[in-house]
């Protein structure tokens, strides 16, 4: 018997991913955590450097209220590259970031790039695995790879 395939129309779901991520940038601008973490799948992680893993929606909400409630909190990010498996099921997107914020103990201004891994789930993209990497130095290095 012969396999049925069903065509996916990758752009298209490139551009449902997109919205998505406008979604989230519209969160972190309005200081929304909920509205960010209602993005991720129910056990969605976050891999922020420098802490815990952060596993499931409500704790990236409470990872994110910690981070947005910080004085000077904002957030913007740029998707450079989104892929979307011929499936149509998976997706990665890369990008950049600027966080700025200032916590006690100075002033942070931080670049760096992501990867963020996105699943279909029914008709909507969420976020199982969200993955900055700054751009800052590590400790006792010259930054140069």
């Amino acid at each position: 018997m012969p396999t049925t395939l069903t065509q996916v129309d990758l752009r298209a779901e490139e551009q449902a991913i997109r919205a998505q991520g406008r979604k989230a940038l519209q969160g972190h601008t309005n200081k929304d955590p909920a509205a960010v973490a209602s993005l991720f799948a129910q056990d969605g992680v976050f891999l922020y450097p420098g802490m815990p893993l952060v596993r499931g929606q409500g704790a990236v909400r409470e990872a994110l209220t910690t981070f947005m409630q910080t004085p000077g909190f904002s957030l913007t990010f740029e998707p450079t590259r989104i892929e979307v498996a011929q499936a149509g099921d998976l997706a990665y997107e890369v990008g950049t970031y600027r966080l700025q914020m200032e916590p006690p103990g100075g002033r942070v201004d931080e670049t760096g790039k992501y990867v963020s891994v996105w699943k279909k789930a029914g008709d909507r993209w969420e976020m199982v695995v969200d993955a900055p990497s700054t751009d800052l130095p590590m400790p006792g290095t010259t930054g140069r790879g």
